[in-house]
């Protein structure tokens, strides 16, 4: 903030001095910031409404947890608005994954729910040998407006992952096997 009052003051100076240079760092600091701020401002708005990536995983989580109560949901954050969507705790076991691999073999849960800003924050978890990618909201981002916001909580990228099986964990290594490592990618 005392930054922001000193840059403000220099402007001002600067413009009652040299007028055309000043307006001319004016607009620059409000072009340099317009668009960023429209981003930012744009995933308020799609949270406000209830058309947030939040609500969305949600309400996926809920079709494809429908009829199993005992299905547990794993998180890696502790829960809380901005890490994933909303979910009736009462009847749903949640379980915090550790950061690190456990020492001794632990019943992972069937589905995890994950808040990152990109894809590539989650590169080299533990848990992802664990688990397959099945749904991510917002879908892709579309465009300079779909663009997640970093520093926001407002519609963060959600990524739900749901447990391999021993059939597609084996299948996967396999592939794995097959890829050169320059090829390798997550996701």
């Amino acid at each position: 903030a005392v930054l922001a009052l000193l840059a403000g003051c220099g402007v001002a100076r600067l413009v009652e001095h040299r007028a055309r240079l000043g307006l001319a760092v004016v607009m620059m600091v409000v072009a340099g910031t317009a668009w960023p701020g429209m981003v930012y401002l744009r995933g308020f708005c799609v949270d406000a409404y209830g058309r947030g990536s939040r609500e969305a995983s949600a309400a996926w989580l809920a079709d494809h947890l429908a009829g199993d109560r005992r299905a547990a949901v794993g998180v890696v954050q502790e829960p809380a608005p901005y890490a994933m969507g909303p979910m009736g705790f009462a009847g749903r076991r949640v379980v915090l994954l550790p950061v690190e691999r456990p020492a001794e073999q632990v019943e992972l849960p069937e589905w995890l729910v994950v808040s990152a800003d990109r894809r590539e924050a989650l590169y080299g978890q533990w848990w992802l040998s664990e688990y397959e990618l099945v749904a991510r909201f917002p879908s892709e981002p579309l465009g300079l407006m779909g663009r997640p916001t970093p520093i926001s909580w407002a519609n963060k990228p959600i990524f739900i992952f749901r447990r391999r099986s021993a059939e597609s964990a084996d299948a996967a290594l396999m592939a794995c096997d097959k890829v050169p490592l320059e090829q390798e990618q997550w996701l």
